[in-house]
């Protein structure tokens, strides 16, 4: 299954280094929680689904490994995927801590790129938390019987990040985050 999905969560605060740099702990995942994507069908008419991850969906192995080193870039990318930075949109990383807590796939992160720097330091100037969006492939996706579908993650591909709260970076530009799940 190829289903690449896009989420966002607030990061808990970040921490400028004695060297400038940027440190938090990055939301990947929460059990449970409602996310509601737009897509197509088969006609072009778009339809409303509501996802939810299990425990078993989030917090796998496979997918657990995967979080380690994952780049963390500017924007989602026009393509969809992380390209070893041809875009030039990498401004740090997840690092090797990652946490299970109360139902969140948790990791450490680091922004050390001079843009994202600025960023964060404008947005908490304005008294604004800078945002992280995950961007992941499923490995299955089943429905319930109440309608509602159930990811199994598999691999994390990037993250996006340092991103103004309300909003999301897709496809290159500024959309407002009630939009950020809709799929193409």
């Amino acid at each position: 299954m190829s289903l690449l999905r896009l989420d966002k969560y607030t990061p808990l605060p970040w921490e400028k280094k004695a060297d400038g740099r940027y440190w938090t702990h990055i939301t990947l995942g929460e059990v449970g929680v409602p996310l509601t994507y737009l897509s197509p069908d088969e006609n072009g008419k778009v339809q409303k689904r509501v996802e939810v991850v299990t425990e078993e969906g989030l917090l796998n192995d496979e997918s657990v490994r995967s979080v380690v080193g994952l780049p963390i870039i500017l924007t989602h990318p026009k393509s969809r995927r992380y390209n070893l930075n041809r875009d030039g949109l990498k401004v740090g990383h997840l690092l090797g801590t990652v946490g299970r807590e109360d139902g969140k796939l948790i990791a450490e992160a680091i922004i050390d790129d001079y843009r994202g720097v600025e960023i964060i330091d404008r947005l908490l100037a304005e008294g604004k938390t800078p945002e992280a969006s995950s961007s992941y492939l499923l490995k299955d996706l089943r429905e319930r019987d109440d309608g509602v579908f159930e990811q199994i993650r598999w691999l994390y591909d990037h993250i996006a990040a340092p991103l103004l709260p309300g909003y999301c970076w897709r496809m290159g530009g500024m959309t407002p985050h009630n939009k950020c799940r809709t799929q193409p």
